[in-house]
């Protein structure tokens, strides 16, 4: 499928932490807020930005789920002027993991153990019980994608982000469900690739519990 063209820049973040991050818990679309943590990193990434980029020739959207939404919040908190345009949008919503949701990867690998193995076999197709799949998010992302112009800045979450590299062409899928999206960081895209940017004191954060599924011991987002 042909690659989409990108706004340009095209920054994406995902949210900051959340207490179900940091326990190992998958959330997708249950509404958990940030925690002091991730309040914290969401600041220090506006701080990063303020120098970086003129908001006021931005589009502004975000995931409609609570964290996504605080994130963007205190990030516009940090930064002199407004937006182009600032709003939600559904199709950045989590990837749903359906009957997995709120629980953590060592009790979805003891009580879905047939479901963990598919999973571990073909990542990017695999709907948890009630869920979506990483290809389903991709194709919901697409049209958004299209209608982006000039510079954004989006806010998501961690699932979504691995699809949205797909959908742009920027790493196939495989390899996308792998990768570690992190927290107190942006990506910029561009139609040469992805590059991380990280906020002073978060370089190393990522509370990525999806990635932890893939373990032995689990991994969630």
């Amino acid at each position: 499928m042909k690659p989409l063209s990108l706004p340009s820049p095209l920054l994406v973040i995902r949210h900051g932490e959340t207490d179900w991050n940091a326990s190992g818990r998958l959330q997708g679309r249950q509404d958990i807020p940030l925690n002091a943590r991730g309040r914290a990193q969401a600041q220090a990434v506006g701080c990063a930005l303020r120098d970086r980029l003129d908001v006021t020739t931005f589009a502004c959207l975000s995931s409609p789920l609570a964290r996504a939404s605080e994130t963007l919040a205190l990030i516009l908190a940090q930064l002199p002027g407004t937006p182009r345009t600032l709003g939600t949008d559904d199709r950045l919503m989590e990837k749903a993991f359906g009957e997995w949701e709120g629980l953590d990867g060592p009790t979805i690998a003891a009580r879905y153990p047939r479901e963990h193995a598919e999973r571990a076999r073909e990542p990017y197709g695999f709907r948890a019980p009630g869920g979506e799949s990483y290809a389903d998010v991709t194709e919901r992302l697409r049209p958004l994608l299209a209608s982006l112009a000039g510079p954004t800045l989006l806010v998501a979450h961690g699932g979504l982000i691995r699809s949205l590299l797909v959908a742009t062409g920027l790493a196939v899928p495989r390899e996308a469900t792998q990768l570690v999206i992190h927290q107190g960081r942006w990506l910029e895209l561009d139609a040469r690739g992805y590059r991380w940017y990280s906020a002073a004191g978060w370089a190393e954060e990522a509370a990525d519990p999806e990635v932890r599924l893939s373990s032995a011991a689990g991994r969630t987002d």
